[in-house]
């Protein structure tokens, strides 16, 4: 509960403690009858968070998104899934003409990115005949670039940020009790819509078990982040993670859970350290001797779905998109009627274990080659960018910083083999507000190293 006691201290946290926390009372209650109204609240704190010169703009945003859930209902959500990028770019806007800031970080890559996915999605929109192609690349362009360029923007330091995360934190995992302990979500009208295995797995507001799931393995990536660079340890944190991945039932968050305490090994060179070795032999030990009653409890609930859910859908996923690219080498777009129209007219014989009535791969890199083809290539590098900037300062003196950009990247990398994280904005988000943190360590650093050498040469310079 360190993070409490920091927001506590800290009176610039308080304000933004304060709106995330009234965010996460009202909004679930708000967002489907008074939509335009919780856009206008927010735009309207988010405008007095920039000119007062506050910190935490970007993680009011990042908490919202994290409160809309992410599924498709036939009570429909109107404007309520646009509110978040609507407000990164009212922000943007807001920063530029209110205090004339601007980032410095070299953005060059997005001159020859950004034209390219709109023209390439206004084609296809133009060719399937729908407009959610295009608006599909906008909110992707704002969810990752937009985020980043906001995270750069906003006075929150690395500090600061994560004792707001782990309230976020606490408050979604509050919204996951009530939900698998009382049967109580202020979603319960969408839910009751879908099938069952969606209604008995943990999704807290996110609305979708892996987007439930993304967002704690991301988060506890960001633990590890946070001991590599700020040298202080959310124990209690990092372990009230594995239960509600587990209640996800997603294994792929917890195959990620352990992949990241692998790369933080590896990273960090643990292995060579003794203590930190038996440490990890008696903390094995302990899981072996716990893990029958875990498997008891998983086979008597809803969970066993993490023992019984097969995985055909995903790997013959993979000869249906090699068979679309094969005539395809630029896509088809991303519209459902392209692909049904592809899968039904492409004169190829689908794999048995997929069905084409769920048209769904869940894995982003099936998605994006079939929609895109050899084009995807330039949605990577809006992912790679910041991790390249760090890796370059890494002879400077920030391998601390790398590494940990290099442990998002693995995790952002291996999640989106089973689910297309890539498209959600509290994924991104996640994703990209932990890089422009990393961006700006490496900025604020190097300022104050450029400082002390001009104060040292002034001294110099007296005697």
């Amino acid at each position: 509960m360190n993070s409490l006691s920091i927001i506590t201290k800290d009176k610039s946290l308080w304000l933004p403690a304060l709106l995330i926390g009234v965010l996460f009372a009202l909004v679930p209650s708000l967002i489907f009858k008074y939509s335009f109204y919780v856009l206008f609240l927010i735009t309207l704190l988010g405008f007095y968070l920039v000119v007062s010169r506050k910190a935490g703009v970007t993680t009011m945003i990042f908490a919202y998104s994290l409160m809309i859930p992410s599924t498709s209902s036939t009570i429909g959500l109107g404007a309520t899934r646009y509110i978040a990028p609507l407000f990164v770019v009212t922000m943007i806007l807001v920063y530029w003409l209110f205090t004339k800031n601007r980032v410095k970080y070299k953005f060059s890559f997005a001159q020859w990115i950004i034209l390219p996915l709109l023209l390439f999605s206004f084609f296809n929109s133009a060719r399937n005949n729908t407009v959610d192609e295009f608006v599909r690349i906008i909110l992707f362009l704002i969810s990752t670039f937009g985020i980043f360029y906001l995270t750069l923007l906003d006075k929150t330091n690395i500090k600061q940020f994560y004792a707001l995360l782990d309230l976020i934190f606490y408050l979604t995992i509050i919204f996951v009790i009530l939900e698998v302990l009382f049967i109580y979500t202020p979603y319960q009208i969408i839910y009751s819509e879908k099938f069952v295995d969606l209604q008995e797995r943990a999704k807290g507001l996110t609305g979708h078990p892996l987007v439930f799931s993304g967002f704690i393995s991301f988060y506890l990536a960001a633990l590890f982040v946070k001991g590599i660079i700020l040298k202080h340890w959310s124990w209690f944190n990092m372990i009230m993670c594995v239960p509600f991945l587990i209640l996800s039932a997603s294994r792929t968050g917890l195959i990620l859970a352990v992949a990241s305490v692998f790369i933080y090994i590896f990273l960090e060179k643990k292995y060579k350290n003794s203590t930190f070795l038996i440490t990890s032999v008696i903390a094995a030990l302990a899981v072996l001797i716990l893990f029958p009653y875990i498997i008891d409890l998983i086979n008597s609930t809803s969970l066993r779905r993490i023992q019984t859910a097969n995985v055909d859908q995903r790997l013959g996923a993979y000869s249906v998109v090699a068979n679309i690219f094969a005539s395809n080498i630029f896509g088809i777009g991303f519209s459902i009627d392209a692909l049904k129209n592809e899968l039904a007219h492409g004169g190829f014989s689908l794999d048995s274990k997929f069905n084409s009535s769920f048209l769904v791969f869940d894995n982003a890199y099936l998605t994006l080659l079939t929609g895109y083809g050899i084009l995807s290539l330039l949605f990577y590098v809006v992912f790679v960018n910041p991790v390249r900037f760090c890796l370059k300062h890494k002879a400077l003196g920030f391998s601390k910083i790398s590494n940990s950009a290099l442990l998002l990247f693995a995790i952002w990398f291996l999640q989106n083999f089973s689910f297309d994280s890539i498209f959600y904005f509290p994924v991104n988000g996640f994703y990209f507000i932990l890089m422009g943190l990393l961006v700006k360590q490496i900025q604020q650093e190097k300022a104050s190293i450029k400082r002390s050498r001009i104060e040292a040469h002034v001294l110099n310079e007296a005697h």
